[in-house]
């Protein structure tokens, strides 16, 4: 396959999560121009300006999340037979990041105490979390101030919606027309709590 050059405009060598492409260096029309050819394969590109877009990627991205980007910017140059296939077999676990700059990147061990590396289920975070909990001042043996009983009250399967891919995952640049029902739902309960 050829390659194609899209113009970025961040510093080089530093950057964190988020791309931002220049279109008209790149040869593509405009923003608005991008923004839906990406549309049509349900990805959303951020608006900066009538020139840049922007592209954030963070831990949830994933290798066909990666693929499926390169793959439609290799279409739109007409360079791609077909959406998909670009990095089928390309494996990035172990090259190492070099984008933050050297003063500033950690040095120094994380996470490191037992417990980030022993607990290997949803059943086991549970049983830890409740041997926490029997350590706390909580409802069961004494009254506790209002702001921290919130989460006490909720069950995990009263609090189990809240992880639902269409709710947790909103991003906060989605389009309007996209967060319809979000927002009829954030509307209502705001009338609830008034």
């Amino acid at each position: 396959m050829r390659s194609f050059d899209i113009q970025v405009v961040n510093h080089p060598n530093n950057f964190f999560d988020t791309l931002t492409i220049d279109c008209h260096a790149s040869n593509f029309s405009s923003a608005d121009y991008l923004i839906s050819e990406f549309h049509k394969h349900d990805i959303n590109l951020r608006k900066v300006d009538d020139r840049h877009v922007s592209i954030s990627l963070n831990e949830t991205t994933t290798i066909t999340d990666l693929a499926d980007l390169i793959e439609i910017f290799a279409y739109l140059r007409d360079l791609s037979p077909k959406i998909g296939s670009y990095l089928s077999d390309t494996h990035f676990e172990h090259i190492d990041f070099a984008g933050i700059p050297a003063d500033i990147a950690r040095r120094s061990e994380f996470m490191t105490q037992t417990i980030f590396n022993t607990l290997k289920s949803e059943t086991q975070l549970m049983r830890y979390c409740n041997k926490l909990d029997s350590k706390d001042y909580g409802l069961t043996n004494g009254m506790i101030p209002l702001g921290s009983c919130t989460m006490k009250l909720n069950s995990a399967l009263v609090m189990n919606p809240i992880t639902h891919r269409g709710f947790a995952e909103m991003h906060p640049f989605a389009p309007k027309d996209q967060t319809t029902g979000y927002t009829y739902m954030t509307k209502e309960l705001e009338k609830m709590l008034s």
